[in-house]
């Protein structure tokens, strides 16, 4: 004999299944998704990087509108208080960062009272001040580099204020 189920199981079994078509999400759904805000989170590494990145950047923006300027700390502070608290990754860079940046504006506070108390020429102060903004990029950029690759750069010469 000729088994009527076994014969239909045979058949279902050796039928590929086809998936339903996929349609692209239209325009006016892709407007509302992205007005909900509705964006894959910034990943642990980019916030990591992020925060010895944003220094420098906002040092610069802080250039042509000094309230910028004032992000210099407030970036990696925020997201040290922010997604430090959910990442070990983010916590110890931002640290790491708010440190750095902590450390240079006491050493460019110092020196500035230091050249106003001693009448520091101006010959000296811009060379050693621009060799001092190089030191600082290089570093930023060096732990910002760490930083995307998953690991904790250590700056030289940074007090260890938070952690």
């Amino acid at each position: 004999g000729h088994d009527p189920q076994e014969s239909a199981m045979t058949m279902t079994a050796t039928k590929p299944a086809r998936p339903a078509p996929r349609r692209a999400p239209s325009a006016k759904a892709a407007r509302s998704t992205a007005a909900r805000g509705t964006r894959e989170p910034l990943s642990e590494t980019t916030l990591a990087a992020m925060s010895h990145y944003g220094p420098p950047v906002a040092a610069i923006l802080g250039l042509l509108f000094w309230p910028a300027g004032m992000m210099v700390l407030g970036i990696p502070l925020i997201i040290r208080l922010t997604a430090g608290r959910r990442s070990e990754l983010v916590r110890r860079n931002s640290a790491a960062a708010v440190n750095f940046v902590v450390t240079c504006l006491l050493v460019i506070g110092l020196a500035l009272a230091a050249a106003s108390l001693i009448g520091f020429s101006f010959f000296w102060l811009v060379p050693l001040g621009l060799g001092f903004a190089i030191f600082q990029v290089i570093h930023l950029s060096k732990a910002g580099s760490a930083a995307a690759r998953g690991r904790v750069y250590h700056y030289p010469l940074s007090l260890r204020l938070i952690d």
